[in-house]
Protein backbone atom coordinates (compact mmCIF):
# COMPACT_ATOMS: atom_id res chain seq x y z
CA UNK A 1 0.00 0.00 0.00
CA UNK A 2 3.42 1.90 0.24
CA UNK A 3 2.78 3.71 -3.35
CA UNK A 4 -1.06 4.42 -2.59
CA UNK A 5 -1.93 8.26 -1.77
CA UNK A 6 -2.76 9.24 1.69
CA UNK A 7 -6.20 10.35 0.25
CA UNK A 8 -7.13 6.84 -2.10
CA UNK A 9 -5.82 4.88 1.19
CA UNK A 10 -8.70 7.16 3.43
CA UNK A 11 -11.14 5.88 0.75
CA UNK A 12 -10.05 2.39 1.04
CA UNK A 13 -10.70 2.23 4.50
CA UNK A 14 -14.10 4.00 5.01
CA UNK A 15 -15.55 1.30 2.13
CA UNK A 16 -13.87 -1.44 4.07
CA UNK A 17 -15.60 0.25 7.46
CA UNK A 18 -18.60 0.58 5.45
CA UNK A 19 -18.60 -2.99 3.57
CA UNK A 20 -17.72 -4.36 7.93
CA UNK A 21 -21.09 -2.27 8.71
CA UNK A 22 -23.29 -4.26 6.39
CA UNK A 23 -21.74 -6.94 7.71
CA UNK A 24 -22.63 -6.84 11.53
CA UNK A 25 -26.23 -5.59 10.32
CA UNK A 26 -27.00 -8.73 8.65
CA UNK A 27 -25.87 -10.53 11.71
CA UNK A 28 -27.60 -8.36 13.94
CA UNK A 29 -30.89 -10.66 14.85
CA UNK A 30 -31.72 -8.11 17.99
CA UNK A 31 -32.36 -4.34 15.84
CA UNK A 32 -35.24 -2.34 16.61
CA UNK A 33 -38.28 -2.83 13.50
CA UNK A 34 -38.81 0.52 12.28
CA UNK A 35 -42.23 1.87 13.54
CA UNK A 36 -45.08 1.84 10.49
CA UNK A 37 -46.82 5.11 10.93
CA UNK A 38 -49.86 5.65 12.38
CA UNK A 39 -52.62 6.57 9.70
CA UNK A 40 -54.47 9.96 10.82
CA UNK A 41 -58.06 9.21 12.01
CA UNK A 42 -60.62 9.54 9.67
CA UNK A 43 -63.31 12.41 9.98
CA UNK A 44 -65.76 10.69 11.19
CA UNK A 45 -63.33 9.16 14.06
CA UNK A 46 -63.24 13.26 15.09
CA UNK A 47 -65.12 13.89 18.06
CA UNK A 48 -65.33 18.03 18.28
CA UNK A 49 -65.47 20.37 20.92
CA UNK A 50 -68.89 21.72 20.07
CA UNK A 51 -71.54 21.35 17.63
CA UNK A 52 -71.62 24.47 15.65
CA UNK A 53 -67.22 24.27 15.08
CA UNK A 54 -68.37 20.55 13.52
CA UNK A 55 -71.67 21.24 11.35
CA UNK A 56 -69.32 24.29 9.86
CA UNK A 57 -66.02 22.06 9.15
CA UNK A 58 -68.28 18.89 7.73
CA UNK A 59 -69.52 21.79 5.57
CA UNK A 60 -66.84 23.02 3.94
CA UNK A 61 -64.96 20.10 3.55
CA UNK A 62 -67.89 18.87 1.27
CA UNK A 63 -68.06 21.71 -0.64
CA UNK A 64 -64.39 21.36 -1.03
CA UNK A 65 -65.24 17.64 -2.42
CA UNK A 66 -67.96 18.98 -4.50
CA UNK A 67 -65.71 22.26 -6.05
CA UNK A 68 -62.72 20.36 -6.90
CA UNK A 69 -62.12 17.60 -9.49
CA UNK A 70 -59.87 15.40 -11.52
CA UNK A 71 -57.79 18.15 -12.00
CA UNK A 72 -57.09 18.54 -8.78
CA UNK A 73 -54.61 17.25 -6.27
CA UNK A 74 -54.97 16.98 -2.68
CA UNK A 75 -52.65 15.99 0.70
CA UNK A 76 -55.62 14.49 2.03
CA UNK A 77 -55.72 15.08 5.56
CA UNK A 78 -52.64 14.77 8.06
CA UNK A 79 -52.04 15.29 11.42
CA UNK A 80 -49.27 17.98 11.85
CA UNK A 81 -48.10 19.22 14.71
CA UNK A 82 -51.06 20.40 16.08
CA UNK A 83 -53.06 20.39 13.09
CA UNK A 84 -55.47 17.86 11.74
CA UNK A 85 -55.38 19.34 8.25
CA UNK A 86 -55.71 18.89 4.27
CA UNK A 87 -55.28 20.87 0.94
CA UNK A 88 -56.18 20.93 -2.74
CA UNK A 89 -54.46 22.67 -5.12
CA UNK A 90 -54.43 23.11 -9.66
CA UNK A 91 -53.33 25.40 -11.65
CA UNK A 92 -49.64 25.48 -13.20
CA UNK A 93 -48.34 27.96 -11.04
CA UNK A 94 -49.28 26.05 -7.61
CA UNK A 95 -46.98 23.79 -5.61
CA UNK A 96 -46.55 20.26 -5.70
CA UNK A 97 -47.64 20.10 -2.21
CA UNK A 98 -50.53 22.79 -2.47
CA UNK A 99 -48.50 25.25 0.37
CA UNK A 100 -49.59 28.70 0.01
CA UNK A 101 -45.54 30.36 0.70
CA UNK A 102 -44.63 33.99 0.28
CA UNK A 103 -42.40 32.88 -2.28
CA UNK A 104 -45.13 31.46 -4.81
CA UNK A 105 -48.23 33.12 -3.79
CA UNK A 106 -47.77 35.39 -6.39
CA UNK A 107 -47.06 32.45 -9.10
CA UNK A 108 -49.81 32.71 -12.21
CA UNK A 109 -52.53 30.31 -12.68
CA UNK A 110 -53.41 28.56 -9.48
CA UNK A 111 -55.92 27.98 -6.92
CA UNK A 112 -55.94 26.89 -3.48
CA UNK A 113 -57.45 25.56 -0.72
CA UNK A 114 -56.99 24.40 3.00
CA UNK A 115 -59.14 23.47 5.64
CA UNK A 116 -57.48 22.31 9.61
CA UNK A 117 -58.80 21.68 12.80
CA UNK A 118 -56.52 21.54 16.08
CA UNK A 119 -55.84 18.89 18.57
CA UNK A 120 -53.58 18.42 21.39
CA UNK A 121 -51.21 15.73 21.25
CA UNK A 122 -52.55 13.55 23.88
CA UNK A 123 -56.44 13.60 22.63
CA UNK A 124 -55.48 13.53 18.51
CA UNK A 125 -59.17 12.34 18.23
CA UNK A 126 -60.72 15.67 20.18
CA UNK A 127 -60.64 18.71 18.04
CA UNK A 128 -61.53 22.34 18.20
CA UNK A 129 -61.32 25.31 16.04
CA UNK A 130 -61.43 25.70 13.17
CA UNK A 131 -58.81 27.73 10.07
CA UNK A 132 -59.41 27.83 6.57
CA UNK A 133 -57.49 29.50 3.64
CA UNK A 134 -57.70 30.21 -0.39
CA UNK A 135 -55.71 31.71 -3.04
CA UNK A 136 -56.88 32.57 -6.35
CA UNK A 137 -54.20 34.00 -9.14
CA UNK A 138 -55.17 34.88 -12.56
CA UNK A 139 -52.89 33.31 -15.34
CA UNK A 140 -51.82 36.31 -16.69
CA UNK A 141 -52.98 39.59 -15.78
CA UNK A 142 -55.90 41.20 -13.55
CA UNK A 143 -56.96 41.23 -9.37
CA UNK A 144 -56.26 38.09 -7.48
CA UNK A 145 -57.33 37.53 -3.50
CA UNK A 146 -56.01 35.04 -0.88
CA UNK A 147 -58.16 34.59 2.42
CA UNK A 148 -57.64 33.31 5.67
CA UNK A 149 -60.11 32.59 8.79
CA UNK A 150 -59.39 31.43 11.96
CA UNK A 151 -61.53 30.87 15.21
CA UNK A 152 -61.20 28.94 18.21
CA UNK A 153 -57.94 28.36 17.99
CA UNK A 154 -57.21 28.19 22.05
CA UNK A 155 -53.64 28.82 22.63
CA UNK A 156 -52.42 27.70 19.47
CA UNK A 157 -53.87 29.99 16.22
CA UNK A 158 -55.25 33.30 17.25
CA UNK A 159 -58.74 34.26 15.72
CA UNK A 160 -58.80 36.99 12.85
CA UNK A 161 -59.69 37.19 9.18
CA UNK A 162 -58.51 39.09 6.00
CA UNK A 163 -58.19 39.23 2.46
CA UNK A 164 -55.50 40.50 0.56
CA UNK A 165 -56.33 41.85 -3.45
CA UNK A 166 -53.17 41.49 -5.43
CA UNK A 167 -53.34 43.71 -9.33
CA UNK A 168 -50.87 41.81 -11.69
CA UNK A 169 -50.41 43.73 -14.55
CA UNK A 170 -48.14 41.65 -16.26
CA UNK A 171 -47.90 37.72 -16.64
CA UNK A 172 -44.74 37.45 -14.37
CA UNK A 173 -43.86 40.31 -12.40
CA UNK A 174 -44.60 40.61 -8.70
CA UNK A 175 -48.26 43.01 -8.21
CA UNK A 176 -48.25 46.45 -8.34
CA UNK A 177 -51.29 47.58 -6.51
CA UNK A 178 -52.70 45.48 -3.36
CA UNK A 179 -55.26 46.20 -0.71
CA UNK A 180 -56.35 44.52 2.30
CA UNK A 181 -59.59 43.95 4.26
CA UNK A 182 -60.53 42.16 7.56
CA UNK A 183 -61.47 42.45 11.10
CA UNK A 184 -58.15 43.88 12.00
CA UNK A 185 -55.80 46.21 10.31
CA UNK A 186 -52.19 47.27 11.50
CA UNK A 187 -49.93 50.30 10.46
CA UNK A 188 -46.08 51.25 11.59
CA UNK A 189 -45.05 54.15 12.24
CA UNK A 190 -41.02 53.85 13.15
CA UNK A 191 -41.54 50.65 15.51
CA UNK A 192 -44.65 51.14 16.73
CA UNK A 193 -47.27 49.07 15.34
CA UNK A 194 -50.80 50.84 15.62
CA UNK A 195 -53.86 48.52 15.52
CA UNK A 196 -57.51 48.78 14.27
CA UNK A 197 -59.86 46.44 15.41
CA UNK A 198 -63.37 46.03 14.00
CA UNK A 199 -66.78 46.73 16.39
CA UNK A 200 -68.17 43.65 15.45
CA UNK A 201 -67.79 40.11 15.93
CA UNK A 202 -65.37 37.47 13.50
CA UNK A 203 -68.68 36.27 11.61
CA UNK A 204 -70.35 39.34 12.04
CA UNK A 205 -67.63 41.23 10.49
CA UNK A 206 -66.70 38.98 7.64
CA UNK A 207 -70.83 38.46 6.89
CA UNK A 208 -71.08 42.52 5.81
CA UNK A 209 -68.10 42.32 3.05
CA UNK A 210 -69.10 39.14 1.60
CA UNK A 211 -73.22 40.10 1.00
CA UNK A 212 -72.56 41.78 -2.03
CA UNK A 213 -69.29 43.79 -3.89
CA UNK A 214 -70.82 46.86 -2.69
CA UNK A 215 -70.88 46.46 0.63
CA UNK A 216 -67.20 45.23 0.38
CA UNK A 217 -66.67 48.44 -0.98
CA UNK A 218 -68.85 50.59 1.69
CA UNK A 219 -67.61 48.84 4.95
CA UNK A 220 -64.08 48.73 3.33
CA UNK A 221 -63.79 52.70 2.45
CA UNK A 222 -65.74 53.20 6.41
CA UNK A 223 -63.03 51.28 8.38
CA UNK A 224 -59.68 52.32 6.60
CA UNK A 225 -61.13 55.73 7.08
CA UNK A 226 -62.23 55.38 10.79
CA UNK A 227 -58.57 53.64 11.08
CA UNK A 228 -56.96 56.79 9.83
CA UNK A 229 -58.67 59.00 11.95
CA UNK A 230 -57.35 57.10 15.03
CA UNK A 231 -53.56 57.57 13.18
CA UNK A 232 -53.83 61.10 12.59
CA UNK A 233 -55.60 61.51 16.18
CA UNK A 234 -52.81 59.59 17.62
CA UNK A 235 -49.81 61.55 16.03
CA UNK A 236 -51.96 65.02 16.58
CA UNK A 237 -51.67 64.11 20.44
CA UNK A 238 -47.79 63.00 20.21
CA UNK A 239 -48.58 59.35 21.22
CA UNK A 240 -46.12 57.84 18.38
CA UNK A 241 -42.67 58.05 19.44
CA UNK A 242 -39.45 57.69 17.40
CA UNK A 243 -36.45 56.04 18.36
CA UNK A 244 -32.45 56.90 18.82
CA UNK A 245 -30.79 53.71 18.04
CA UNK A 246 -27.84 52.57 19.91
CA UNK A 247 -24.96 51.52 18.44
CA UNK A 248 -24.76 48.57 15.82
CA UNK A 249 -21.84 46.02 16.52
CA UNK A 250 -21.91 44.26 13.20
CA UNK A 251 -23.62 41.16 14.73
CA UNK A 252 -26.62 40.72 12.85
CA UNK A 253 -28.52 41.77 15.60
CA UNK A 254 -30.23 44.88 14.95
CA UNK A 255 -29.27 47.65 17.44
CA UNK A 256 -31.85 48.79 19.85
CA UNK A 257 -34.05 51.03 19.90
CA UNK A 258 -34.17 53.88 22.41
CA UNK A 259 -37.93 55.77 22.37
CA UNK A 260 -37.76 59.26 21.86
CA UNK A 261 -41.02 61.80 21.82
CA UNK A 262 -41.66 62.53 17.60
CA UNK A 263 -39.86 65.78 16.26
CA UNK A 264 -43.03 68.16 14.38
CA UNK A 265 -41.66 67.88 11.81
CA UNK A 266 -41.42 63.82 12.13
CA UNK A 267 -45.49 63.90 12.82
CA UNK A 268 -46.25 66.00 9.91
CA UNK A 269 -44.16 63.76 7.54
CA UNK A 270 -45.40 60.45 8.95
CA UNK A 271 -49.27 62.12 8.57
CA UNK A 272 -48.75 63.05 4.62
CA UNK A 273 -47.74 59.76 4.57
CA UNK A 274 -51.06 58.07 6.30
CA UNK A 275 -52.78 60.05 4.11
CA UNK A 276 -51.41 59.50 0.87
CA UNK A 277 -51.78 55.74 2.10
CA UNK A 278 -55.41 55.31 3.03
CA UNK A 279 -56.29 57.90 0.06
CA UNK A 280 -54.77 54.91 -2.10
CA UNK A 281 -56.36 52.37 -0.38
CA UNK A 282 -60.00 53.57 -0.83
CA UNK A 283 -59.49 54.86 -4.34
CA UNK A 284 -58.67 51.30 -5.49
CA UNK A 285 -61.66 50.14 -3.39
CA UNK A 286 -63.77 52.36 -5.16
CA UNK A 287 -62.54 51.78 -8.68
CA UNK A 288 -62.21 48.46 -8.56
CA UNK A 289 -63.88 46.68 -5.87
CA UNK A 290 -66.31 44.67 -8.48
CA UNK A 291 -63.27 42.96 -10.32
CA UNK A 292 -62.00 42.69 -6.19
CA UNK A 293 -65.53 40.67 -5.13
CA UNK A 294 -65.47 38.27 -7.82
CA UNK A 295 -61.46 37.23 -7.54
CA UNK A 296 -62.56 36.55 -4.08
CA UNK A 297 -65.38 34.32 -5.17
CA UNK A 298 -63.20 32.66 -7.21
CA UNK A 299 -60.58 31.62 -4.22
CA UNK A 300 -64.03 30.03 -2.99
CA UNK A 301 -67.30 30.21 -3.16
CA UNK A 302 -68.23 32.07 0.06
CA UNK A 303 -71.46 33.08 -1.34
CA UNK A 304 -72.76 29.07 -1.41
CA UNK A 305 -70.56 27.89 1.47
CA UNK A 306 -70.20 30.06 4.29
CA UNK A 307 -72.61 29.91 7.02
Amino acid sequence: MKNISHQKKLYLFIGLLFIASLACRSLDLTTTPTATPVPPPTLDELTFEDADTEARFKSLNGCIVDMTDETWRTTSYKLIGNFYESRWCTGTGAREDCQITVSSMHNRDQHQVGLYTLFYPDQPTTVFGLGFQSLWVPASTGWGAVFYFSEKGKTIVGEGWGVTFYYYDSPSNPPTQSVTIGDSFAYRINMSDLQFTSDVSLREDLAIYLESPESLRDRGIKQKQLFLAEIQAKLNNHEVTACNWGEYKGDGIPPVCNPRPMTVEEETAELQKANLFFEEQVRLLQENYQDMYTAWMAAFPFTECWE
